[in-house]
Protein backbone atom coordinates (compact mmCIF):
# COMPACT_ATOMS: atom_id res chain seq x y z
CA UNK A 1 0.00 0.00 0.00
CA UNK A 2 0.97 3.61 -0.49
CA UNK A 3 1.10 5.89 2.53
CA UNK A 4 0.81 9.00 0.43
CA UNK A 5 -1.46 10.94 -1.90
CA UNK A 6 -3.36 9.30 -4.76
CA UNK A 7 -4.80 11.58 -7.46
CA UNK A 8 -7.82 10.36 -9.46
CA UNK A 9 -7.05 6.77 -8.45
CA UNK A 10 -3.47 6.90 -9.75
CA UNK A 11 -0.42 6.43 -7.53
CA UNK A 12 2.65 8.58 -7.96
CA UNK A 13 5.41 7.61 -10.40
CA UNK A 14 8.01 5.90 -8.18
CA UNK A 15 10.79 6.77 -10.67
CA UNK A 16 10.08 10.51 -10.79
CA UNK A 17 12.48 12.82 -8.97
CA UNK A 18 11.17 14.30 -5.71
CA UNK A 19 13.86 16.69 -4.46
CA UNK A 20 14.12 17.81 -0.85
CA UNK A 21 13.56 21.56 -1.02
CA UNK A 22 13.68 22.38 2.69
CA UNK A 23 15.31 20.76 5.71
CA UNK A 24 16.10 21.82 9.27
CA UNK A 25 16.83 20.06 12.54
CA UNK A 26 17.56 21.21 16.06
CA UNK A 27 17.20 19.74 19.56
CA UNK A 28 13.43 20.33 19.66
CA UNK A 29 12.16 19.97 16.10
CA UNK A 30 13.03 18.77 12.63
CA UNK A 31 11.36 19.02 9.26
CA UNK A 32 11.78 18.30 5.57
CA UNK A 33 9.77 19.29 2.52
CA UNK A 34 9.81 17.41 -0.77
CA UNK A 35 8.56 18.59 -4.14
CA UNK A 36 6.70 15.56 -5.51
CA UNK A 37 5.08 17.48 -8.38
CA UNK A 38 6.80 15.50 -11.13
CA UNK A 39 5.65 12.23 -9.57
CA UNK A 40 2.03 13.28 -10.13
CA UNK A 41 2.20 14.23 -13.79
CA UNK A 42 0.26 14.89 -15.86
CA UNK A 43 -2.46 16.04 -13.43
CA UNK A 44 -0.61 18.03 -10.77
CA UNK A 45 0.49 21.62 -11.09
CA UNK A 46 2.31 21.23 -7.76
CA UNK A 47 2.35 18.71 -4.94
CA UNK A 48 4.53 19.36 -1.89
CA UNK A 49 4.81 17.16 1.19
CA UNK A 50 6.22 18.42 4.47
CA UNK A 51 6.98 16.18 7.44
CA UNK A 52 7.76 17.84 10.77
CA UNK A 53 8.89 16.18 13.98
CA UNK A 54 7.58 18.44 16.75
CA UNK A 55 9.08 18.29 20.24
CA UNK A 56 10.89 15.15 19.01
CA UNK A 57 7.63 13.28 19.54
CA UNK A 58 4.68 14.38 17.40
CA UNK A 59 4.63 14.20 13.59
CA UNK A 60 2.90 16.71 11.33
CA UNK A 61 2.29 15.51 7.76
CA UNK A 62 1.30 18.44 5.56
CA UNK A 63 0.50 18.16 1.87
CA UNK A 64 -0.17 21.08 -0.45
CA UNK A 65 -1.88 20.12 -3.69
CA UNK A 66 -2.62 22.17 -6.77
CA UNK A 67 -4.08 20.27 -9.73
CA UNK A 68 -4.36 21.35 -13.35
CA UNK A 69 -8.07 20.39 -13.28
CA UNK A 70 -10.45 19.50 -10.47
CA UNK A 71 -10.15 15.91 -9.31
CA UNK A 72 -10.20 13.39 -6.51
CA UNK A 73 -7.36 13.19 -3.99
CA UNK A 74 -6.95 10.53 -1.33
CA UNK A 75 -4.55 10.79 1.61
CA UNK A 76 -3.91 7.39 3.15
CA UNK A 77 -2.06 5.56 5.86
CA UNK A 78 -1.89 1.75 6.16
CA UNK A 79 -1.76 0.18 9.60
CA UNK A 80 -2.12 -3.08 11.48
CA UNK A 81 -3.47 -1.13 14.46
CA UNK A 82 -7.12 -1.22 15.50
CA UNK A 83 -8.62 2.04 14.21
CA UNK A 84 -11.51 3.94 15.74
CA UNK A 85 -12.74 7.25 14.36
CA UNK A 86 -14.47 9.86 16.47
CA UNK A 87 -18.16 9.70 15.65
CA UNK A 88 -18.52 13.31 16.81
CA UNK A 89 -16.79 14.99 13.87
CA UNK A 90 -14.67 12.33 12.14
CA UNK A 91 -11.54 14.46 12.51
CA UNK A 92 -9.82 12.32 15.16
CA UNK A 93 -8.76 8.70 14.77
CA UNK A 94 -7.28 6.54 17.51
CA UNK A 95 -4.93 3.72 16.53
CA UNK A 96 -4.13 0.99 19.08
CA UNK A 97 -1.59 -1.80 18.74
CA UNK A 98 0.42 -3.75 21.30
CA UNK A 99 -0.67 -1.59 24.21
CA UNK A 100 0.40 1.61 22.43
CA UNK A 101 -1.87 4.43 21.20
CA UNK A 102 -1.44 6.91 18.37
CA UNK A 103 -3.86 9.80 17.92
CA UNK A 104 -4.34 11.14 14.39
CA UNK A 105 -5.95 14.59 14.12
CA UNK A 106 -7.11 16.04 10.83
CA UNK A 107 -6.18 19.73 11.02
CA UNK A 108 -6.95 20.75 7.45
CA UNK A 109 -9.01 21.11 5.30
CA UNK A 110 -12.13 22.13 7.17
CA UNK A 111 -15.05 19.79 6.59
CA UNK A 112 -12.90 16.76 5.71
CA UNK A 113 -13.26 13.54 7.69
CA UNK A 114 -11.23 10.41 8.32
CA UNK A 115 -12.54 7.11 6.99
CA UNK A 116 -11.24 3.58 7.49
CA UNK A 117 -11.54 0.45 5.36
CA UNK A 118 -9.82 -2.92 5.04
CA UNK A 119 -6.77 -2.76 2.75
CA UNK A 120 -7.47 -4.53 -0.53
CA UNK A 121 -4.48 -4.95 -2.78
CA UNK A 122 -5.18 -5.42 -6.49
CA UNK A 123 -4.56 -8.89 -7.88
CA UNK A 124 -2.12 -10.59 -8.08
CA UNK A 125 -0.75 -8.97 -4.90
CA UNK A 126 -1.14 -10.85 -1.62
CA UNK A 127 -4.05 -9.76 0.55
CA UNK A 128 -3.39 -8.51 4.07
CA UNK A 129 -6.63 -8.97 6.01
CA UNK A 130 -5.05 -7.52 9.17
CA UNK A 131 -4.26 -4.16 7.52
CA UNK A 132 -6.59 -1.16 7.66
CA UNK A 133 -6.37 1.97 5.53
CA UNK A 134 -7.03 5.23 7.38
CA UNK A 135 -7.84 7.76 4.66
CA UNK A 136 -9.21 11.14 3.71
CA UNK A 137 -11.02 11.44 0.37
CA UNK A 138 -11.47 14.90 -1.14
CA UNK A 139 -12.76 16.50 -4.30
CA UNK A 140 -10.20 19.19 -5.11
CA UNK A 141 -11.24 22.24 -7.09
CA UNK A 142 -8.41 24.60 -6.11
CA UNK A 143 -5.23 24.73 -4.04
CA UNK A 144 -5.71 22.41 -1.05
CA UNK A 145 -3.80 21.74 2.15
CA UNK A 146 -4.14 18.41 3.96
CA UNK A 147 -2.58 18.43 7.42
CA UNK A 148 -2.59 15.49 9.83
CA UNK A 149 -0.99 15.52 13.29
CA UNK A 150 0.13 12.15 14.68
CA UNK A 151 0.69 12.06 18.44
CA UNK A 152 1.72 9.05 20.53
CA UNK A 153 -0.29 8.47 23.68
CA UNK A 154 -2.38 11.63 23.75
CA UNK A 155 -3.22 14.46 21.40
CA UNK A 156 -1.01 17.52 21.65
CA UNK A 157 -2.18 21.07 21.08
CA UNK A 158 -2.18 21.50 17.31
CA UNK A 159 0.53 23.75 15.90
CA UNK A 160 -0.29 26.83 13.86
CA UNK A 161 -0.16 25.72 10.25
CA UNK A 162 2.23 27.58 7.95
CA UNK A 163 2.42 27.24 4.16
CA UNK A 164 5.24 24.88 3.21
CA UNK A 165 6.93 27.72 1.33
CA UNK A 166 7.51 29.34 4.73
CA UNK A 167 9.24 26.26 6.14
CA UNK A 168 12.98 26.92 5.93
CA UNK A 169 14.57 26.34 2.54
CA UNK A 170 17.53 24.01 2.11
Amino acid sequence: GHNTIVIDGRNQDPDAPAPIIAFASDKQNAHAVIDASRAYQPGARQLLRGIALLNRQDVLVQDEISLLHSGQATWSMHTRAAVSISSQDGRTATLRLGGKTLIARLLSPAGARFQAAPAKAPAPQAQQPDVTVLFIALHITGPTRIAVLLSPGKAMTPPRLEPLEKWSRK
